[in-house]
């Protein structure tokens, strides 16, 4: 069985007249509901997976001393590091929607993130689609669902509840108590926050309907502004090469509950990396060229090549 990637990037350019030229900050049609996040930064947005073939998967725990292990996407064991002892183990049910056409032959949960009190192991559901639903691709790593396994109850908790055909965006806050993510098949689409402690849920924002998709999570240092990409596609459902993508960077103010489109018409997918106290926001793309948004000027300029991973 082959499972297939779950994002499809578009090589290209950055059409940005703005990137050398600083620009006023424009207000687009965003109905604001609530007020966000605590404390917290993004983690990255999981990307594609091996195909069974290559997938021997492991995960060291946050003091190294038990890691998490599978070959099948389906069972997960959990062993001490020093003895090889099975310390716990889940499992993914792939006939979870029933059997006949219910059953999921190529599904399977993917470790994501180990919290640093080593209590939870948290799991996005990959169900082997494509993940795009309302244009052809899946730009922004959208799955299935999301699940955390309790390492103290052995029990596995839905997050963000596993939908046949999924697909979710989300982030986890380095704090481990919120989650935000947005729901593909929703029109229009809405940001969602939810307390991982309480189940308390709220909505963020509601965005203009033509933006289809939206992912690239973030948070200032001093979490009074948020930053995400939204994403506008042209002939969403074409496999003709007639499909086109363009993205945009939006930043809410939290303090003063606004959303700006700080850079628009850019053509390429960036990966949210860091946001330091100058209010500069850095990305990298899949050729890992460092990107810079400086949020004073509205301008986004390529700085250099990230070190690739040895």
């Amino acid at each position: 069985m082959k499972i297939q990637a779950i994002i499809t990037l578009f090589v290209s350019v950055i059409l940005l007249g703005a990137c050398s030229a600083a620009a006023e900050v424009t207000p687009i049609p965003i109905k604001l509901t609530a007020t966000p996040l605590p404390t917290s930064t993004a983690f990255s947005t999981p990307t594609a997976s091996p195909t069974p073939e290559q997938f021997d998967f492991s995960m060291l725990s946050p003091d190294s001393t038990k890691k998490i292990q599978s070959t099948d996407w389906v069972t997960f064991d959990i062993l001490d590091v020093k003895s090889g002892k099975v310390l716990k183990s889940f499992s993914y049910d792939r006939a979870k929607f029933g059997e006949g056409v219910g059953y999921l032959p190529e599904a399977g949960y993917v470790p994501f993130y180990w919290s640093q009190n080593g209590e939870y192991i948290y799991v996005y559901a990959h169900q082997g689609w494509d993940g795009g639903v309302k244009y052809f691709g899946d730009v922004f790593g959208a799955e299935e669902g999301v699940a955390r396994f309790n390492m103290n109850t052995a029990v596995m908790e839905d997050i963000v509840p596993e939908r046949e055909g999924g697909g979710y965006t989300f982030a986890i806050s380095p704090d481990e108590n919120s989650i935000v993510y947005v729901d593909q098949r929703e029109t229009p689409l809405v940001l969602r926050w939810r307390d991982l402690l309480t189940t308390t849920e709220r909505v963020l924002l509601t965005f203009d309907e033509k933006i289809l998709d939206a992912g690239a999570f973030g948070w200032s240092p001093k979490m009074d502004k948020m930053v995400l990409m939204g994403l506008e596609v042209q002939n969403p459902g074409h496999t003709d090469g007639s499909q086109k993508f363009f993205y945009s960077i939006l930043v809410i103010n939290l303090d003063n509950p606004q959303t700006y489109r700080v850079v628009e018409g850019i053509d390429r997918w960036l990966k949210f990396s860091s946001w330091n106290e100058q209010d500069q926001v850095f990305y990298t793309d899949w050729e890992n060229t460092i990107w810079q948004v400086d949020l004073k000027s509205n301008t986004l300029a390529a700085k250099g090549t990230a070190t690739p991973y040895p």
